[in-house]
């Protein structure tokens, strides 16, 4: 297959799972997209990930997890500003890999559920 149209098919395939993600999930996409980004150097790309993090956030029902969120994002896109990258991994891939963690216990919960009510 030619590269431009391996492109082309990455990028429906793309588009199709961001369409049928659920919020949860697309949050823990985000997240995969900032980090790689970062890793490549894409500041550009990062900030506008990691300002996607911040329009996500809900302050009604979220809190002062999501104050706290907010201010770890800022901190983040302070320290892709100033170029340091890897300070920026370190903040965002805990969040990440929290995020990952209540995601899968959320859906492990649900299933066991559905397994029960079953």
């Amino acid at each position: 297959m030619p590269y431009g149209a391996y492109q082309r098919v990455r990028k429906r395939y793309i588009e199709e799972e961001v369409k049928n993600a659920s919020p949860v999930k697309l949050i823990l996409m985000i997240y995969d997209f900032v980090l790689a980004s970062l890793k490549k150097g894409d500041t550009v790309k990062a900030r506008a990930g990691i300002r996607e993090l911040i329009d996500s956030l809900d302050f009604e029902k979220g809190g002062t997890l999501a104050t706290n969120l907010l201010s770890l994002y800022e901190y983040a896109l302070r320290k892709i500003h100033e170029g340091d990258l890897e300070e920026a991994i370190n903040i965002i891939k805990p969040l990440r890999d929290a995020w990952e963690e209540a995601f899968f216990k959320r859906n492990l919960t649900e299933d066991t559920q559905e397994v029960s009510e079953g």
